[in-house]
């Protein structure tokens, strides 16, 4: 399973606390992952959930200009 990760952390650009995305965690189970976070020194990252599948779409969502 993949499971996913937030960061709540403040952005230096305006000094606002934010929620960020953390970094996808493969592990068999539940337990794993949070002994990968802790074991790798991500101990600053929550578990929110599984990843299932990703969808493609063509909505644009940002705009970079």
């Amino acid at each position: 399973m993949i499971y996913l990760t937030e960061i709540k952390a403040f952005d230096p650009q305006d000094g606002r606390l934010k929620t960020w995305a953390g970094p996808r965690i493969k592990a068999r189970s539940l337990v794993e992952a949070k002994q990968i976070i802790q074991q790798t020194g991500l101990g600053y990252c929550w578990i929110i959930g599984v990843f299932m599948e990703e969808i493609e779409t063509d909505i644009e969502i940002f705009k970079l200009n």
